[in-house]
């Protein structure tokens, strides 16, 4: 009697993953910067001040990073997340012509990422720490909604 093997459950996983890879959404190790960044007038002020984080009891959340380049006309929802609970989500983006399918895999990155507000007066505010991302490296237009419920 052989044994069921895991391995057919996690390839749509396996497959995100390794697009993300291929595209440059994701690296195995951290990339030389040959061009630095000039530092925002903020930071200059911010040197030396403590970094403050409120408590929150908020939990799991995740760094969402895309292939794309979004400008918004204003801010409002973005799409609809959908199937968390596995390791492949998927987000629908809706437009007047049908949704755009979005398919993600979890990543658990060894690093932190901060979201830090400067401007006050008390030091600089780290309004949230991602410790787990989705990354969507794969769409598909699937139209409407109607036409596709799926």
């Amino acid at each position: 009697m052989g044994k069921v093997k895991n391995q057919d459950l996690d390839v749509p996983q396996d497959r995100l993953k390794t697009r993300a890879f291929a595209l440059g959404m994701l690296a195995h190790e951290q990339p030389y910067a040959t061009n630095s960044l000039p530092i925002s007038k903020g930071l200059i002020k911010a040197n030396g001040m403590d970094i403050i984080k409120r408590g929150s009891n908020r939990k799991n959340r995740y760094l969402i990073i895309m292939n794309c380049l979004l400008a918004p006309a204003a801010a409002g929802k973005l799409g609809t997340l959908a199937q968390l609970d596995s390791k492949s989500p998927v987000m629908y983006m809706d437009f007047p012509q049908g949704r755009l399918k979005l398919f993600g895999t979890l990543v658990f990155p060894k690093n932190k990422y901060l979201v830090l507000k400067t401007g006050g007066s008390a030091g600089v505010l780290c309004e949230d720490v991602f410790e787990n991302m989705i990354v969507f490296s794969e769409a598909w237009w699937v139209g409407r909604k109607e036409d596709n419920p799926e």
